[in-house]
């Protein structure tokens, strides 16, 4: 039975050993994620992130560039559109020449009939145009 207690205490105290190596290793362990964490918050850590992704760029080049070209694809879209839109415009726009050239006539003492015919007004805004714009007579 002597032998048995031995074998039993020989155990206990190895387990025992053994526990407290775990601890001591777990405790090691954390304070090294605590000192890891606090170099990488440092400006040394930051920095060194930074330079860790300024050297992985062969695969950022490629990504930027094909957003610049899909930017560049989107610009002429728009540039292409803003002309269009410009050309509507300008088609749809009233006519304001007519109405300055015959307030110049009018101005000049031009009639109700030249200016119908010169400037394809209708009798109505001729004479308009020419009672606002004509010699006044007195």
């Amino acid at each position: 039975m002597n032998d048995d207690f031995y074998i039993l205490y020989a155990l206990i105290s190895s387990t025992g050993l053994l526990l407290a190596a775990a601890s001591i290793a777990i405790l090691r362990f954390q304070r090294k994620a605590i000192e890891s964490d606090a170099f990488w918050e440092s400006p040394v850590g930051a920095a060194l992130q930074i330079d860790a992704q300024v050297k992985d760029t062969s695969a950022s080049r490629e990504r930027q560039q094909h957003l610049e070209e899909r930017m560049a694809a989107l610009q002429r879209i728009v540039d292409e559109l803003s002309q269009r839109e410009k050309a509507t415009q300008l088609a749809s726009a009233p006519r304001v020449l007519p109405f300055e050239n015959a307030v110049r006539m009018a101005k000049q003492g031009a009639s109700v009939e030249e200016l119908t015919r010169s400037c394809g007004l209708n009798i109505g805004e001729a004479q308009l145009i020419r009672r606002l714009h004509g010699p006044t007579l007195n």
